[in-house]
């Protein structure tokens, strides 16, 4: 287990000093997140009593959910006062006498950098911040090396990103552009992904790097992850009011299961995530300890290219063309010399418009 090598943002930890990520998804702004993640992790995570690492799980707003749901789920962030706040929680609604509110088995400090735990000691890592607050990309192909480290032959990874264009659809959607300041951060977001806030409104949010999501892609397949799989969490209708009626939320939830995997319209979700695979449970897992063998066979053949056409900074950025000299992939044969242009960013967003224009 690799030891972080720097400490977490001081601007990231006093945003969350503030407290207010505890009781954030019951927020109507937040409630289609919540509402959409808890479906992907019904579909996707295996059956209980399996056990989940939640890294960067916050105070347990997803933890203790699935604790209940019959999970053995060991709650990591590196923020104490999400771990107070948790640990209170757990607290509060443990009985001893009543073993009907399940909590998580343990809480504790740490970061995905370095989670603590065994390799091949967790059926599923779910990674739903760390990814975003990680704003070097070194650090984040750590935490992921991290995740592949500590899953067991057939278990998943469900890591978490934020659309490179969260905040230009955040700004359009409530106004946020009349303030010159949010037009700045914006600018810096849309350029590079590095995402500042300088002033003291938190409802800019904090210190983060935003993902294109074809750099997303690379980091989950430079990180051991092979072919990754991503698909919006709350789409193009993260800014809707709560669903009025059972049948309206049903309406929404089927809607956006059709759609949430075209490419067309992925950065138009605040939150894009890493699918396990085409098919949810109970179908069989794609990622084998077999295929971990074999990606790290890959992964060594990548890791040499990446730094021929993309220098140090490889997933950070997207070149003209990407060469893909001797990067072997599933299902396919070495390959030499291929050239192939980079996915024009406004790509991921084409979809959106009731008209596109050649």
């Amino acid at each position: 287990m690799p030891a972080p090598s720097r400490p977490l943002d001081p601007a990231i930890l006093r945003f969350y000093d503030y407290g207010l990520e505890a009781g954030r998804l019951e927020s109507p702004l937040f409630a289609w997140e919540k509402l959409r993640t808890f479906d992907l992790l019904s579909r996707f995570l295996p059956p209980p009593p399996a056990s989940i690492l939640d890294v960067g799980g916050g105070a347990g707003a997803y933890a203790f959910a699935l604790a209940e749901r019959g999970y053995a789920v060991d709650l990591i962030d590196p923020v104490p006062l999400h771990i107070e706040q948790a640990k209170q929680q757990a607290a509060a609604v443990s009985n001893p006498e009543d073993d009907r509110r399940p909590v998580p088995r343990t809480i504790q400090l740490g970061d995905a950098r370095a989670i603590p735990a065994p390799d091949e000691s967790a059926d599923a890592v779910m990674l739903f911040g760390p990814l975003y607050h990680l704003t070097e990309a070194s650090d984040r192909l750590q935490a992921i090396r991290e995740a592949r480290r500590v899953l067991r032959a057939g278990g998943v990874l469900m890591a978490v990103a934020i659309s490179r264009f969260a905040s230009a659809i955040d700004g359009i959607s409530r106004g946020l552009l009349r303030d010159p300041e949010f037009r700045r951060i914006l600018a810096q977001d849309l350029e590079s992904g590095q995402h500042r806030n300088p002033t003291a409104n938190p409802d800019y949010f904090t210190t983060a790097f935003f993902h294109h999501p074809d750099q997303f892609r690379l980091e989950l397949a430079e990180g051991g992850f092979a072919s990754p799989a991503l698909c919006a969490i709350e789409g193009p209708v993260w800014m809707i009011s709560e669903p009025a009626t059972p049948e309206h939320h049903e309406a929404l939830l089927s809607s956006m299961r059709k759609i949430e995997r075209e490419p067309t319209l992925l950065g138009a979700s605040a939150h894009i995530w890493r699918s396990p695979g085409s098919m949810p449970y109970p179908c069989k897992p794609l990622i084998m300890r077999a295929d971990f063998q074999i990606v790290t066979l890959r992964h060594a053949r990548f890791e040499r290219a990446i730094p021929k056409f993309m220098g140090r900074s490889a997933v950070e950025r997207s070149p003209p063309q990407i060469s893909l000299r001797n990067c072997l992939f599933p299902h396919t044969i070495p390959v030499d010399d291929i050239l192939v242009p980079a996915p024009d960013p406004a790509s991921v967003l084409s979809g959106i418009g009731p008209h596109t224009r050649a």
